[in-house]
Formats: structure tokens, C-alpha cells, sequence
């Protein structure tokens, strides 16, 4: 038996996010792999329920209802999942282009939530004076 062929598939490089440098393959969902031109986006019509914005990188729910445009019935839920969804500050790699819809932005992102503050200690001349720090 012959494995499948990976179709509609982005390599990805997350270095920048979690110092790993291996390339992570994520793959459209196969309900929306054939919208691959501007004309057949053009006529998509839809929805997308996802969860509510959260520090987890690894994780996503999602679901995107999708029709055509002025065809509301004939609409088809596919569930989303971490596999088609893309971090901001993830790197292309092997791949010259995509389409994609945006989900969260600002400090609603993935990766802004997860950040942590650092702090950074200060000098003993800003210190106030008198301290015994």
C-alpha cells in the first residue's frame, strides 16, 4: 500500500515562537482545499465560531460554515483545528503562497496572550536611596 499524497500542504518554521527548528507541516481541511483561486474564494460565503481568544498555542476549535455567496442553505459546517491554523510569526517554508482568513489580531493573538512580562532587575543606582536591597 502507497501512502497518500500530502495535498495542499505549508511547511511551516516556528522558531521565533518555540525555538524548535524543525519544519511543521499544516494542511488545509479537504472541504476547503479546491478554493485555490481568486474566483472560487470569490463566491465563498460563510461563518467561522471559534473558541474565545487563550494563551494555548497548540490548541484551536473552530468551525467554519461555508457556502456560496447569496445561497445561505446550502451552507456545510467543517470543524478547524490546530493543524489549519497558522501562529502569527510562523514562517513560510516550500511554499510560495496561501489563502487564509484572520482570526484573531492585537493582543487578542495566540502568541500575545501567551507572552510573559519579564522583569528585568534594577540597577542599584535606581535604586531609592537608603534601600538595603
Amino acid at each position: 500500500m502507497r501512502p497518500l499524497p500530502l495535498l495542499h500542504v505549508v511547511l511551516t518554521c516556528t522558531l521565533s515562537l518555540d525555538s524548535e527548528t524543525n519544519l511543521k507541516i499544516k494542511q488545509a481541511h479537504t472541504s476547503t482545499a479546491t478554493l485555490d483561486s481568486p474566483l472560487a474564494l470569490s463566491q465563498l460565503a460563510g461563518q467561522l465560531r471559534s473558541e474565545q481568544p487563550n494563551n494555548s498555542l497548540y490548541t484551536f476549535e473552530a468551525t467554519l460554515s461555508m457556502g456560496q455567496a447569496g445561497h445561505a442553505a446550502s451552507s456545510s459546517e467543517t470543524p478547524l483545528g490546530p493543524d489549519q491554523m497558522l501562529l502569527r510569526g510562523a514562517q513560510l517554508r516550500n511554499t510560495g503562497w496561501l489563502y487564509g482568513l484572520v482570526v484573531f489580531t492585537g493582543h487578542e493573538t495566540k502568541l500575545l496572550r501567551n507572552a510573559t512580562c519579564v522583569h528585568r532587575p534594577l540597577p542599584r543606582l535606581a535604586l531609592p536611596v537608603g534601600s538595603t536591597c
